[in-house]
């Protein structure tokens, strides 16, 4: 597919029409639309945007020790994720109750598992270690069935 460009002219009516003879109106076809043309080959020229300021980097917050919270995450366990998606879930909430440090003083973490029936893993005040999360994760069963959230 080949296009053409050539300047436009508007009539007192709002209607484009292509001008007629104009010396500097030459119209040549740019094939733009070769899946290996780049902007550069095509004539259109590719304006570059000056970086966005960034912002001073902070050191790595750990938080407020104050602060308690508890996590509560839903799983998605039916059949349409696959296995591999699935193993990817568990992977990361093992991560989250390494680095959210689990204990009874500090947050606890719960799971649920969802699919044609949901299905309490995890409660929130089960395990007082991230390091029992953590093999509680690893033996959980994709349930299976439809997407039922």
């Amino acid at each position: 597919m080949s296009l053409f460009l050539a300047p436009r002219s508007t009539d007192l009516d709002g209607s484009h029409k292509m001008p007629l003879d104009l010396p500097h109106a030459k119209v040549e076809p740019v094939d733009a639309w070769k899946p290996e043309a780049t902007p550069y080959e095509s004539g259109f020229s590719v304006r570059e945007q000056e970086p966005l300021p960034r912002a001073p980097e902070l050191p790595a917050s750990q938080g407020d020790p104050n602060c308690k919270v508890d996590l509560a995450f839903l799983m998605d366990g039916s059949w349409s994720i696959g296995k591999r998606r699935f193993k990817i879930q568990k992977d990361f909430l093992a991560e989250v109750a390494q680095v959210i440090n689990v204990g009874m003083a500090g947050p606890m973490m719960g799971i649920i598992q969802y699919g044609d029936e949901p299905v309490t893993e995890i409660s929130l005040r089960t395990y007082s270690t991230s390091r029992d999360v953590k093999s509680a994760i690893d033996k959980i069963v994709q349930k299976g069935g439809l997407s039922n959230v």
